[in-house]
């Protein structure tokens, strides 16, 4: 099994991030104008390769290379896919994630629904001659879902930072949920977000529900029912239709936006450290933090409240399209989270003080239903229309390096090396010698969420400025300091 790359657990808890000024110019940069028909999504393969992969609901993935669309589709998904394929409404070609080992493993992953409607997840392999195209010999079925409607699909397939696949299931569709309460039953995969290790094949789970049989993913064994309770596969329940989230690529706090039913529209919250806890979202008990009417047998956990949200009423708003917090080169936008709504096309940065979030509209809205958001390797974050531009990047001319100052304080007794403040740049880590005058010993190394080992002090992933303080205690092996007899 291939290790996890699990970000370090004291980078998580970080608050009351900084904010810089929007800069005065930011704009949306038209990036493909023509040639796609229905895109739904960007991703980047974390290859170096600085491809963008564009995934449509009609079944291809494009290719985005140096700033011009390939005419060769990396991959097609259709009627001759084995099981059949649908793209209509809410159906198709819904999600796409490269394993974090994508560059040496080559294996992608696909969430789309068949010929009956039910969803699929699908792993798949680069060809081995060709880094433009899958081997579609290589396809290997995770998941099967069945789904009684054909909307509420979900659709957003992700890995965490902790390596696992995210995957975003929908209620099962029907006008509220299609009244069978999906969401808040554990022994349903629907209305739920699943989390599976996909590097491990193993004999079936006693406790999976996706499958019968031979189980070609394994289940984590910190998921909250992998000891029983519900399906193994379950880590948040009380979900409608989470069309789109991310992770924090900074943090690894995970906000995930939820389609409302017709009054409220949502983002969640989960942080790093929780990602693995049972999170119960409301539906259909609520929506939004508001009481939905709907709710028939209560719920067996309590409602996390959503930490962003907006109304229908008196406004064109009807579907929330989450997007990313911003990590790339725009100093202003630095920590603030980009999310959006199909309908009115508006756009809001959201950005959190203390545990408190709070969102601001940007510009107007622009001609093309706001579909998906996408991130690439650099940090970049483009928004994907219905119309209109298909593809536009935020673009600013204030880019430049993002850094923070890390600034050492040490009590009397040592000091540490280096012992002047440290620019480091946004994400990176400052290591510190710890260095105790003759006599004394370390007491005590905190601040900036990192570790001591031995006598080297590590910070943990650098986003925001911070001190290191040192504290030391009188070596008690110590039996004369400065001339006289140390006190015992």
């Amino acid at each position: 099994m291939l290790c996890k790359p699990v970000l370090a657990a004291a980078a998580l808890a970080i608050a009351g991030l900084a904010h810089a000024q929007l800069p005065p110019d930011l704009s949306l940069q038209p990036v493909v104008t023509s040639g796609l028909g229905s895109a739904v999504g960007l991703r980047h393969a974390g290859d170096g390769s600085g491809r963008l992969f564009i995934f449509e609901q009609g079944g291809q993935v494009r290719i985005l290379a140096d700033g011009s669309l390939q005419p060769t589709p990396f991959l097609t998904i259709n009627a001759g896919t084995p099981g059949g394929f649908t793209s209509s409404g809410e159906s198709g070609l819904l999600g796409l994630a490269f394993h974090p080992q994508f560059a040496s493993n080559g294996r992608l992953y696909i969430n789309y629904t068949d010929g009956n409607n039910d969803t699929r997840i699908v792993e798949y392999r680069v060809s081995a001659g060709n880094a433009n195209a899958v081997d579609t010999s290589t396809r290997r079925e995770l998941l099967r879902i069945a789904q009684p409607a054909w909307n509420h699909n979900g659709g957003n397939v992700l890995f965490g930072p902790d390596g696992y696949l995210y995957i975003g299931m929908g209620d099962g569709g029907g006008n509220g949920g299609n009244g069978q309460g999906h969401s808040q039953n554990p022994a349903n995969l629907l209305g739920k977000m699943l989390r599976i290790d996909v590097d491990v094949a193993t004999a079936s789970h006693p406790h999976a529900c996706g499958a019968t049989g031979s189980q070609p993913y394994g289940i984590p064994a910190d998921n909250p029912f992998a000891a029983g309770g519900g399906c193994a596969e379950i880590v948040y329940v009380g979900l409608r239709n989470p069309w789109r989230w991310s992770f924090d690529r900074a943090t690894g706090d995970l906000l995930l936006a939820d389609v409302g039913q017709n009054a409220r529209e949502e983002v969640n919250f989960v942080a790093f450290a929780e990602l693995n806890q049972i999170k119960n979202f409301g539906w259909k008990c609520f929506e939004g933090s508001a009481t939905y009417t709907a709710c028939t047998g209560g719920m067996a956990w309590p409602h996390t409240l959503p930490i962003l949200e907006y109304p229908h009423s008196g406004t064109p708003h009807c579907s929330i399209t989450g997007g990313y917090v911003y990590r790339g080169p725009i100093t202003g936008l630095q920590g603030t989270y980009i999310y959006g709504d199909y309908c009115s096309r508006q756009i809001w940065f959201a950005t959190e003080d203390g545990g408190n979030w709070t969102a601001n509209t940007w510009g107007g809205p622009a001609p093309g239903n706001i579909r998906s958001f996408g991130e690439d390797e650099d940090g970049n974050i483009y928004v994907i229309r219905a119309g209109g531009v298909a593809v536009s990047m935020f673009h600013s001319s204030q880019v430049g390096p993002v850094n923070f100052t890390v600034t050492p304080l040490a009590g009397s007794g040592g000091s540490l090396d280096p012992d002047t403040p440290q620019q480091v740049d946004d994400g990176d880590t400052v290591a510190f010698d710890v260095l105790p005058d003759a006599g004394y010993l370390i007491d005590e190394v905190t601040g900036c969420g990192g570790s001591l080992d031995g006598t080297v002090y590590t910070t943990a992933a650098v986003t925001e400025d911070c001190q290191v303080n040192a504290s030391f205690v009188d070596d008690p092996d110590v039996i004369f300091r400065n001339g006289f007899q140390a006190a015992d």
